[in-house]
This record gives structure tokens, C-alpha cells and sequence, in this order.
């Protein structure tokens, strides 16, 4: 028995002894293959730092992950166009030269109209395609975008939104005056949170048509602003997911808790919104235009949450930063104040007067909301600037 095992076993070792070689020999060609092809591939792309091992430039991020220095030290280092590379992600290219995102979007505007897909949380909240930032391009994209742009952001609509300024000025004033006290004298007014909420209260009636009583006004405020968090808290679960649902399990329960309650909330406003006649035909709010489009409920969350987040916090920021520099700048406050006066009294369109028009560009110039637009995604490969952009990556 001995010897029969012994015979055996120098048959068997031999065996796999060859075995293992000429696997080795195939995945030996394959990898020098592979790397062949993927060093050509990498050459065409625009300069990028010395990836690492595994985690390829993520280390550019540190100290704080924060975009804008990192984006200042690789245009000192490699020009205005480059590369990182992110673990799990297709490579991320960075344009940081005004003329040549200009001519880069209008010359090959089709290959990169199309926008990245919403990473993992956006399925605890739905908003996988559903939301205009993250539709596909395409019918439906095109359907949503002008819906928003035309249907009801049109500057001819702007006289129609009176009604919700009007409520939202108000609410304005008055919590500036409870802030300040009785006296007004002497008393230091946090204005930011009277800012928010009023543009909240505009943004909710242009979104849904009708004035939100005060509970549940706040009660979407705060739901509003979980939203925001959270969606920031669940970034993890972009790169990997697997882990991120282990290690942060907690919150995408939350995720989901949050997304529950904005749809209790959200619900039966749109189902009285259903069974409202149309009282005024020059007021179109944005819940109006969604339904009728066909839509259904999850769609119209999505979208509607979408609109708030979008416009609420930008507003907000410019609100600020236009009176912080009104405050500095008494001539410039005083001017504004008169020229707004007597176009008010004579009746005029306070949207004509030309140097309101242009404090607010000029803030919106020196303080910009968002200082990162939203990433494009190569819907095709395209040559930009002596560089190939292959199909699929993420282009800023």
C-alpha cells in the first residue's frame, strides 16, 4: 500500500508541477498584455501625479479632502487639464481653464452631456435616475430639463411668484424684528437662519403651490436639512459599498427612516394638490407641471427634493454675502436703497432696475455658490487639447 501511494504521489506532483507552470506562463502573458495596453492607454490620458498602489492619487485629498487646494497644486504642477485616479472609479479629469472647459463643452457638448450615476445612498432615497441630475441623457432628460427651465423658471414667469416673495419678505422682516428685540438698538441679529427659512418658505410655495402651514414647514425644513447631511455622511458607500454597509450600517438605516418620513410628508401633499382646480392659470407651481407629465410619486419626491436643495442653501449663501458687502459699503448700500424706492413707487418692476441687477451678479461673481460645477461623464472618447478622454470618465 505503501508503495503504491509512494507511486502515486510522483505521478500526481509531476502532474501538477506542469500544471501550475503553464498557468503561470498564461497569466504571466496576459498581465504583461494587460499592462502593454493599459501603460498605452494611460499615456493618451492628461498628466496625473504617480499613482500608488491600490490607492492610486487618493492621497492628494489629505489632509482634509478638501477639492480646492488639491485642484491649485495640480494646475501649478501639470497645467490646466489632469488626471486623478481614485480607487474603484474611472479616471477623473479635471479641467481648470476657463476657455478650454468653454470650448471643451460647446465643441463636443453630446459626449459630455451625460452625468455620472448617483452613487449608493441615492438608492436609500430613491433618487437612481430619477432626478434631473442624474438622469441619463436622452427623451427623459430633455423632457425634465425644460420642464424646470422653461415651463417654470422662465424670467416671463418671475411676476407670477409675487404672491410667495410677498410671504416670504414678510416672514422675513417680522423674524429679523423678534430678533433683534423690542428696543432694535445695540443688538447683534444672526440673520442666516431668517434667510433660510424665508427663501424656504418661497421655494416651497413656488414648488408645491399652496402656503405650507408652520408645523409643517419646519417639519420639511428639518427633514430638508438630514437630507443634506446624511447624503454627505453616506459618500463611503460610493467606493465601496459592501464594506460601507457593515461599518456603517446605522446609517443607512437612517437613510432609510429619512426617506419614509419625507414621503409620509410629501404624500398627502400630493394628493390634495390632485384634487385643486386651477384657481389662477398665470401661477404654474412645480408640482403642477410634474403631474402633469405623469409621473409617478417616487419621481416627483425625487424631483421636488431636488428643486429644494438646489435652490435653498445657494440663495441663502448670496443673501449673505451681498449683505455682508452692503454693510461694508454704506455709498453702495444707500444708492441701491434709492434707486429700489423710487422704481417701487412709480410702480416699476424692481427686476429692472440695472444696479440691483448688477450687486447681484457682482456677488455671485466674488462669491460663486458652488465653486465646483456638477461632473460630467464621457459619453464617448474625445480628444480635447492633444489628450484622449475615454468613454466613461468622469470629467470636472
Amino acid at each position: 500500500m505503501h508503495s503504491m501511494q509512494l507511486t502515486m504521489s510522483w505521478l500526481i506532483y509531476p502532474f501538477f508541477s506542469s500544471l501550475a507552470f503553464f498557468l503561470f506562463l498564461i497569466l504571466f502573458q496576459i498581465r504583461i498584455g494587460r499592462k502593454k495596453k493599459k501603460s498605452e492607454y494611460y499615456s493618451k490620458l492628461p498628466p496625473s501625479p504617480p499613482p500608488l498602489p491600490i490607492l492610486g492619487n487618493l492621497l492628494w485629498f489629505l489632509p482634509d479632502f478638501d477639492l480646492g487646494p488639491t485642484l491649485r497644486r495640480l494646475r501649478s504642477l501639470l497645467g490646466p487639464i489632469a488626471t486623478l485616479h481614485i480607487p474603484l472609479l474611472p479616471p477623473c479629469i479635471f479641467i481648470m481653464d476657463i476657455d478650454l472647459a468653454h470650448r471643451t463643452l460647446v465643441r463636443h457638448a453630446a459626449a459630455f452631456s451625460h452625468r455620472t450615476p448617483p452613487l449608493s445612498p441615492g438608492r436609500a432615497f430613491r433618487i437612481h435616475a430619477h432626478s434631473i441630475n442624474t438622469a441619463p441623457y436622452g427623451p427623459r432628460w430633455r423632457r425634465l430639463r425644460h420642464t424646470l427651465a422653461v415651463d417654470l423658471l422662465n424670467p416671463s414667469r418671475l411676476p407670477s411668484f409675487s404672491h410667495a416673495h410677498r410671504w416670504a419678505l414678510g416672514s422675513l422682516v417680522q423674524k429679523l424684528q423678534e430678533s433683534s428685540g423690542s428696543s432694535g438698538v445695540n443688538t447683534v441679529v444672526d440673520a442666516r437662519e431668517s434667510f433660510r427659512f424665508a427663501t424656504f418658505q418661497a421655494l416651497t410655495l413656488i414648488c408645491f403651490g399652496d402656503k405650507l402651514d408652520d408645523s409643517t414647514l419646519r417639519r420639511l425644513n428639518a427633514l430638508q436639512l438630514d437630507y443634506l447631511s446624511l447624503t454627505v455622511k453616506l459618500s463611503a458607500y460610493g467606493l465601496l459599498p459592501s464594506v460601507a454597509m457593515v461599518l456603517y450600517f446605522n446609517r443607512w438605516s437612517r437613510a432609510l427612516h429619512l426617506s419614509r418620513k419625507i414621503d409620509e410628508l410629501l404624500f398627502p401633499l400630493f394628493r390634495a394638490r390632485e384634487q385643486v382646480e386651477e384657481e389662477d392659470p398665470s401661477f404654474v407651481s412645480y408640482l403642477d407641471l410634474l403631474l402633469k407629465l405623469g409621473l409617478d410619486d417616487d419621481e416627483m419626491v425625487s424631483l421636488c427634493m431636488e428643486f429644494l436643495n438646489a435652490g435653498v442653501d445657494t440663495t441663502t449663501t448670496t443673501l449673505e454675502w451681498v449683505m455682508v458687502h452692503l454693510a461694508k459699503n454704506q455709498e453702495i448700500q444707500e444708492r441701491l436703497y434709492e434707486e429700489i424706492k423710487t422704481a417701487t413707487s412709480r410702480g416699476g418692476n424692481v427686476q429692472k432696475i440695472p444696479y440691483l441687477k448688477a450687486v447681484v451678479l457682482e456677488a455671485l461673481r466674488r462669491h460663486p455658490a458652488a465653486h465646483v460645477a456638477l461632473p460630467h461623464m464621457a459619453g464617448e472618447t474625445v480628444e480635447v487639447d492633444g489628450y484622449v478622454i475615454p468613454k466613461g470618465a468622469i470629467v470636472n
